[in-house]
Order: structure tokens, then sequence, then C-alpha cells
């Protein structure tokens, strides 16, 4: 997996869009990027 990795859960009632953002020095960290809900 590239170090900079989005997912979207589609299936729910609100869109959840989140990245993980990792270095080989420095474990993955949760950013959260937006959500928005419909």
């Amino acid at each position: 997996l590239p170090s900079y990795q989005p997912s979207i859960n589609a299936h729910a009632s609100y869109t959840f869009g989140f990245i993980l953002i990792g270095t080989p020095a420095t474990p993955a960290n949760l950013a959260i990027k937006a959500i928005i809900y419909e």
C-alpha cells in the first residue's frame, strides 16, 4: 500500500473520508480529510 491511502465508505448514510499517512520513520497516523453529510 502507498503511504497515501484514501478510503471512503460509500454504503453509509453519510460520506466519511479519511487518509492514512505514514512514513518509514513513523507509524501511520489517522487524519480526518472530510466528513460530508448528505
